[in-house]
């Protein structure tokens, strides 16, 4: 009986799988760093997390052609509500690439892994010191309190120039930690899904295939295009910063 209560007070390691947005010849120096942020976090969790890592790339921005332009920009149904029409100010190739290169990733984190909780990363992420501790805090209030959510935005991005749009929930994980609902991203350097929510928009990305919009603005404009529950949260403070801004 001591054994059986022992064994099953044993706190159990939450999974993370970190997928990277990367092309490692285009982008060498920006992989390079990766890596070193990646090597010491996975030294650091082996007591605290269960971290995969995936490195991904399916498409760079000079691959992008007119047929896949056209495959795949149907509307802009998402960026004229951010004020910019495809007629006059349509996507960059760059823009494209992006979007693409994110949904593939979906697929792939949905072709391989069962395990709920997914962190994407594009290639200029820079991890905060704190990164680990907050991580886990965040990963565990979500489990402990069962907290359905679709995306949680842990990137810095733009916040310092543009203050997000708070929509007055608030879920305090600490003292000093805390997520909230917002009207939209700020950027897209970290973004962290879960199985469910990745199989609900993939569900929805497969049947429209239509990029109408920056990746961001694609995904602020869900609760439009696809469903008025698709929220957004953002952590308070952000654990990951972007390298190019």
């Amino acid at each position: 009986l001591y054994v059986y209560i022992y064994m099953n007070n044993i706190k159990k390691k939450l999974e993370l799988t970190i997928s990277i947005i990367c092309n490692k010849k285009e982008e060498s120096e920006r992989f390079k760093n990766g890596q070193i942020q990646i090597n010491k976090l996975i030294k650091e969790s082996e007591k605290i997390l269960k971290i995969n890592i995936n490195w991904f790339f399916y498409i760079w921005k000079d691959e992008i052609t007119e047929d896949i332009r056209k495959k795949y920009c149907k509307t802009d149904n998402s960026m004229r509500n951010h004020n910019r029409f495809m007629k006059t100010d349509p996507l960059y190739t760059g823009e494209i690439s992006l979007v693409l290169n994110h949904v593939n990733c979906l697929k792939k984190i949905r072709e391989l892994y069962t395990n709920h909780y997914h962190l994407i990363l594009e290639s200029d992420f820079i991890l905060d010191e704190n990164f680990l501790e907050k991580m886990n805090s965040l990963l565990n209030f979500i489990h402990n309190n069962n907290i359905n959510f679709n995306i949680i935005n842990i990137g810095q991005g733009l916040r310092p120039f543009h203050k997000p749009k708070l929509l007055g929930e608030t879920l305090k994980i600490d003292d000093n930690f805390r997520i909230e609902k917002v009207k939209e991203n700020s950027c897209s350097e970290a973004i962290l899904w879960n199985i469910d929510s990745i199989n609900r928009f993939l569900q929805y990305f497969d049947i429209e295939e239509d990029i109408n919009g920056p990746w961001d603005v694609l995904l602020d404009e869900l609760k439009n295009t696809f469903s008025k529950n698709f929220d957004i949260h953002m952590t308070f403070p952000s654990i990951v910063s972007q390298g190019s801004i």
